[in-house]
């Protein structure tokens, strides 16, 4: 069998059955698609495929991209300062994870930046799974304030 089908059906059987182990798990659809597509990539049924890589770098831009749709920048400018400073706290944690799990495994320095990010484009699809609740406008409010951030060290670096 041509490995790019095996990728295409590998793929494709993550699809269909995320939302059978999510109600199981009692989780949201999207990280279960995150998580079968790391182990499976981790164990080798979707490594070394340039396919794969173009599956992976469009799933990223659109996680990208349903993140940019939801943050209200008027919100987020609109933050009280109390949270604000709690905010930054939190950036500043995630940020500094991010840069030490970026150096364990020695992953390139722009992963620094980018594993943020990808948080920010998951909450925005458990937004759209769950609705408009206090704790996710919470986060989108975070996300935004990530989210800008993100862009400003993205672009230097």
């Amino acid at each position: 069998m041509n490995d790019n089908i095996a990728l295409i059906i590998t793929i494709s059987l993550i699809i269909m059955f995320s939302p059978f182990f999510a109600k199981f798990l009692k989780l949201p659809t999207t990280p279960i698609e995150i998580i079968l597509g790391s182990i499976l990539g981790y164990v080798g049924f979707l490594h070394d495929e340039h396919l794969f890589e173009l599956v992976a770098e469009f799933g990223f831009l659109y996680l990208m991209f349903i993140a940019g749709t939801e943050i209200n920048l008027k919100n987020v400018l609109n933050t009280s300062s109390t949270i604000m400073k709690k905010v930054i706290v939190y950036l500043i944690f995630l940020y500094a994870f991010s840069i030490l799990f970026a150096m364990q495994f020695s992953l390139g320095k722009i992963f620094m930046v980018l594993l943020p990010l990808i948080s920010v484009g998951l909450v925005a699809t458990l937004s759209k799974e769950y609705g408009k609740t206090p704790w996710l406008s919470m986060s989108m409010t975070v996300g935004g304030i990530g989210e800008v951030v993100s862009i400003v060290i993205l672009t230097l670096v």
